[in-house]
């Protein structure tokens, strides 16, 4: 019986430690699931969030294409005053060079009516010497 004895004693110490494993493990399984529900509703939080910054992000990049927008109109523009402004010289350019011929046409009419009018005087002022050196 001594047998039996120890065997009982064996099979309660045996059920006495399954109950403290199942416990424990019971327990463990609570603490798991504590801590899965935590991170299941810290995954939400960071879903919500990504979808907020998502939209966040699609309205700064409707901004920020606009704003590109907005930069593109303004440089067409300046493009366009810059060329506006090219062709303003280039047609002074052009008016200052035929200016330059006439005046240098004039000038070198002006030289040649001086000379011209210089000969004839030098010639009136040896005829008048001739006259006067006469007899």
């Amino acid at each position: 019986m001594n047998n039996i004895g120890q065997v009982k004693q064996e099979l309660a110490e045996a059920r006495e430690t399954i109950q403290d494993m199942e416990q424990q493990h019971e327990t463990e399984k609570e603490a798991w699931m504590a801590g899965y529900e935590v991170q299941e509703r810290e995954v939400q939080e960071l879903q919500l969030l990504m979808e907020e910054l998502g939209h966040r992000l699609d309205e700064d990049g409707l901004k920020f294409q606009e704003e590109r927008r907005d930069l593109l109109n303004q440089m067409d523009a300046k493009d366009e005053e810059i060329r506006l402004a090219q062709e303003t010289v280039d047609q002074f350019s052009l008016q200052l060079e035929d200016q330059e011929r006439h005046f240098q046409r004039r000038l070198s009419q002006a030289v040649r009516d001086r000379d011209a009018t210089l000969q004839v005087m030098a010639n009136e002022g040896e005829n008048l010497q001739a006259r006067i050196d006469k007899p």
